[in-house]
């Protein structure tokens, strides 16, 4: 998938070490008059979804380190773009920040229109966390590993087919990922939200990516069989579950979590951000906390999130096309 999150989890972990032990001082000394006020994190989605849990958890912790209120406000509309135009337009000063998980990159690939431009109109500052899925598939599918599933797949070109939480939904495009890099052509089945998962455990569907914390317990219970994660190397939680490019394919796949500021944020400010933020993410607390999901810590540099971002786009636009999607994109 162009730039790797393994690549970049391996020199953010350096980063965050720098930043941590030079810091007798705090995140925040060079910069010794931010922040000034409280924090808006804005956030497009739901209340109690995915991408807003894992805000406030970082939002605490954030809190804690730049010693001001660090306030989680979510701005739900337009597949976050009401989110996103409120912090285009907000004061360059640090104090109002977009959480901006994988779905901002879809919706740049899918071309919508959404009154703001993802890389043109904010300052990167860290890409924080990437959580993988599993795909997990009906016990009667005669395939139990990546390598199986592409064969089988391949027999039967358009028989076996995928569940989705609806046309251009992250379980939607991680199995168009994988299917064009696997270069099969699987059968899409479109459902609501989590009611794809129902439709594997009924068979209705052959498979489906899924969340990890709730695809494992039905897993070990026999009830659904793990082909495999979509990280490219296994995951220390899930060390007997193979990754999908076991298989030979080019195939890395998360949700990540990042975090932009408007553009024309001074650098200082963005750098400070970036700090405390790193901080945060590896602190005992959330580390074992995202440990315990199978997540990767990253807090990146604002640089190497700004690549990613784009390489993401570019991924997503080729996947896209070749699914037919267009102005479609959720969380």
């Amino acid at each position: 998938m162009g730039v790797s999150f393994r690549r970049i989890a391996g020199s953010a972990l350096i980063g965050a070490a720098l930043v941590i032990s030079s810091a007798s001082s705090s995140s925040v000394a060079t910069t010794p008059n931010y922040p000034t006020r409280d924090i808006r994190i804005i956030v497009g989605f739901s209340a109690g979804g995915g991408t807003d849990i894992v805000a406030r958890l970082v939002a605490a912790e954030l809190s804690e380190r730049l010693k001001r209120s660090v306030v989680v406000e979510n701005l739900v509309g337009a597949t976050g773009a009401l989110a996103a135009r409120e912090v285009a337009k907000a004061e360059p000063d640090g104090h109002t920040v977009l959480w901006a998980p994988t779905a901002y990159a879809f919706t740049a690939a899918a071309g919508e229109e959404s009154g703001y431009n993802i890389i043109d109109d904010f300052e990167p500052v860290s890409l924080l966390v990437a959580s993988p899925a599993l795909l997990v598939a009906h016990p009667s599918l005669p395939a139990s590993t990546p390598q199986e599933l592409i064969a089988l797949a391949k027999e039967k070109p358009g028989e076996i087919s995928f569940a989705s939480g609806g046309a251009g939904s992250s379980s939607h495009v991680s199995a168009e990922l994988f299917a064009l890099r696997a270069g099969i052509e699987l059968l899409h089945i479109p459902y609501q939200g989590g009611a794809r998962l129902t439709a594997v455990l009924q068979g209705e569907a052959d498979q489906a990516f899924v969340d990890v914390q709730a695809a494992v317990p039905l897993v070990e219970a026999g009830e659904l069989k793990a082909i495999g994660i979509s990280i490219k190397d296994r995951s220390k939680l899930l060390p007997n579950i193979p990754a999908l490019a076991e298989a030979g394919i080019d195939y890395d796949y998360s949700i990540w979590y990042g975090a932009l500021l408007p553009k024309g944020t001074p650098a200082d400010v963005v750098t400070a951000l970036r700090n405390a933020i790193a901080e945060a993410v590896h602190s005992p607390k959330l580390s074992e906390q995202f440990d315990s999901t199978g997540s990767r810590v990253m807090g990146s540099t604002p640089e190497e999130f700004r690549t990613f971002l784009a390489s993401e786009i570019g991924t997503w636009k080729e996947v896209f096309a070749a699914a037919g999607l267009a102005e479609q994109s959720s969380n």
